[in-house]
């Protein structure tokens, strides 16, 4: 079967890197299958990462809180000629479509051109809007009826998390129509095989042990959380360091911190690093954390929970949403519970403390990524739903 994965992200790569690891990730299981997929991002890619912003961009953060969901909006009449041209090119039997805020140009071409469309829903746009969003003009009314006509629309749907799917069946989205299919790692790019001595080497580690985190710099992943974890760790083992790679609005925060304590030799902050390189840092690292903030509703499948297991690492992680379905407790890791940031400093000292606790949970976590969570699992369950849909059709 073509497949058309159409994409609306605004340069994906400096935005969120799980977001297209996952959109390149899934594309790429799903050829497994003798499917001819092809990418299509609505919007062009600016950057390959973080670095000095265009005028655009600027402009972008300081007129986006007020004209951001109208823009977003009115972006349809654009995406329409945009989508109709590159559907017309490609022929495609299927619509793959990740749905983005405002967006429902798709559901109209595909209407028009009678193909079938199956809807992913990776976060629920409407409500991170009206939660999260500083936007003087959020569209909310609007956003819940256009998310309902993409829903609608779809032929099927699926969402990344048990937690989603319970969201949108409580708004009287019938239950059988959405299925969940969690993210998942590539266990041959993360494996416990690679080796650890370029970036140990590169940052003079020696045999210190290392608490590492990888991801975005946002709150959403309890950066603001951990300084006093790290005076904690610091003050009772002076051979162990942080190593902590990423990008994101709480860096800032968090270098001055580091040079405000003058602990920039034990606080290492790399920034961005390319994906293709990571599996070299998470190699360096002995423990790494996921600090989670107490979110009463955590919809997220963590791209970056699954990698740290591929690779063999025991994770420290808040006890919820789908974590707590993935972790069992002092098996294949560890969890605490949210804002319990005690509990995550006695369990980090634990894993410092323990080399064969450290080695047992690792393996542990491996399998089960192995058997349960790679990109071949959640192509294998995306698949599933394309066939049924395929045979429902005939």
């Amino acid at each position: 079967m073509k497949i058309l994965y159409v994409n609306y992200l605004y340069d994906v790569k400096q935005s969120s890197v799980g977001a297209a690891v996952h959109v390149r990730e899934l594309a790429r299981a799903l050829r497994k299958y003798n499917h001819k997929v092809r990418i299509c991002f609505i919007n062009r890619f600016v950057g390959e990462g973080p670095g000095e912003k265009t005028l655009r961009e600027v402009l972008k953060i300081y007129l986006g809180r007020y004209l951001g969901a109208i823009n977003a909006l009115l972006s349809n009449v654009i995406y329409f000629f945009r989508e109709w041209k590159r559907i017309h090119k490609e022929r495609p039997d299927m619509l793959l479509v990740r749905y983005n805020f405002l967006n429902f140009s798709i559901a109209i071409v595909g209407k028009i051109l009678r193909i079938p469309c199956i809807l992913e829903i990776n976060a629920p746009g409407t409500y991170e809007k009206k939660v999260f969003s500083k936007s003087v003009i959020k569209l909310t009314l609007a956003g819940w009826f256009l998310e309902r006509l993409m829903i609608q629309y779809a032929e099927a749907v699926y969402v990344v998390s048990h937690q989603l799917k319970q969201f949108y069946v409580k708004r009287n989205i019938p239950s059988p129509k959405i299925q969940v299919i969690f993210n998942g790692a590539d266990e041959r790019k993360f494996n416990p095989s690679i080796s650890a001595k370029k970036v140990r080497d590169e940052y003079s580690l020696g045999n210190k042990k290392v608490v590492g985190f990888i991801g975005s710099f946002h709150y959403w992943h309890g950066i603001d959380h951990i300084q006093s974890l790290i005076l904690n760790i610091l003050s009772n083992y002076n051979n162990t360091v942080f190593l902590m790679v990423g990008y994101g609005p709480l860096k800032n925060n968090l270098e001055n911190f580091v040079e405000k304590q003058e602990i920039a030799d034990k606080v290492f902050l790399p920034g961005y690093i390319e994906y293709d390189n990571i599996p070299f840092y998470l190699a360096a690292m002995d423990v790494v954390i996921a600090p989670y903030p107490d979110y009463t509703f955590f919809y997220y499948s963590p791209i970056k929970l699954f990698e740290y297991m591929a690779a063999g690492k025991c994770v420290i992680a808040t006890a919820i949403g789908q974590i707590k379905e993935v972790i069992q407790d002092g098996i294949n890791g560890m969890l605490f519970q949210p804002g319990n940031y005690d509990e995550m400093l006695e369990k980090t000292l634990l894993l410092l403390q323990n080399n064969s606790l450290r080695e047992t949970m690792g393996k542990a976590a491996r399998k089960t990524i192995e058997e349960n969570y790679t990109w071949r699992h959640t192509a294998e369950k995306l698949n599933e739903i394309i066939t049924k849909d395929m045979v429902e059709r005939v």
